[in-house]
């Protein structure tokens, strides 16, 4: 139901060879939500990212998803949970099609064989219509669906972005984590992404933690904003709140100027 915690971060701390990357950081995410994690480079946002989908196992603290206990999971028992995650260097097989990655990664959530799907070719897709009818919807939904036929390889970097993110709710997921998807995009394509991501939580009620730079991006979709610094927890609020608060404008806001 909206207003109750899907995702909870709570003191989370993390260290690389005595170097401290995350301190007591604490953060949670509601059904349907939409939160945004900022912070200058240094901060802890992707080695905070990366402990809540499994791909670093922090030192201390918890993550629990839907009340569950999922600290140090594998990145896969979590991506199977419900929570799933793009990266910022795009993971796609750029010598397929749009629609055939989305099948490819439909079918992996299946843990079906690579290798007797290629053997089956089209007849794969003959037996699978409703997964057939999904990978179409969500290629219209991050306005790519002119491209289904396309190879990857084609595609600019903001438009293989887009396709990153189809590519994670094929698996249908509760919680969708994006690592800088407007990073190097074009300014025209951020707001399609803006308005991407804002149809899609609409229609979907799904939700969303992400990571990025563009304060414009990042305003115009979250709910709230969780601002790190130094490995810590520096503010959180509404948008409006973060881009008022003396701290941030110091510390992260001041710096981008």
């Amino acid at each position: 139901m909206p207003g109750d915690r899907i995702l909870e971060v709570r003191g989370l701390s993390k260290s690389f060879r005595g170097v401290r990357a995350l301190q007591d950081v604490s953060l949670s995410v509601e059904e349907g939500q939409i939160v945004g994690l900022i912070g200058p480079n240094g901060s802890g946002k992707s080695t905070a990212l990366n402990c809540i989908s499994g791909f670093i196992k922090p030192d201390d603290g918890a993550v629990t998803f839907r009340g569950q206990d999922i600290t140090g999971s594998r990145p896969s028992r979590i991506a199977n949970l419900g929570i799933m995650r793009t990266f910022q260097v795009t993971k796609l097989a750029r010598r397929m099609t749009l629609l055939e990655n989305l099948l490819l990664g439909a079918q992996s959530a299946q843990d079906e064989s690579l290798t007797s799907s290629f053997l089956r070719g089209g007849r794969y897709r003959a037996r699978q219509p409703a997964l057939l009818e999904r990978a179409r919807s969500l290629l219209d939904s991050v306005k790519l669906s002119h491209l289904e036929n396309d190879y990857v390889a084609v595609l600019s970097g903001g438009q293989q972005r887009l396709l990153s993110i189809a590519l994670v709710l094929i698996r249908d997921p509760d919680v969708v984590l994006l690592d800088e998807p407007a990073a190097g995009v074009h300014p025209t394509l951020v707001e399609q992404f803006i308005e991407t991501i804002a149809d899609i939580r609409r229609e979907s009620g799904k939700s969303f933690l992400i990571i990025e730079h563009n304060m414009h991006f990042i305003s115009s979709v979250s709910d709230e904003i969780v601002v790190l610094d130094a490995g810590m927890n520096l503010a959180s609020g509404s948008p409006e709140m973060i881009h008022n608060d003396p701290k941030v404008l110091e510390v992260y806001l001041g710096k981008q100027q």
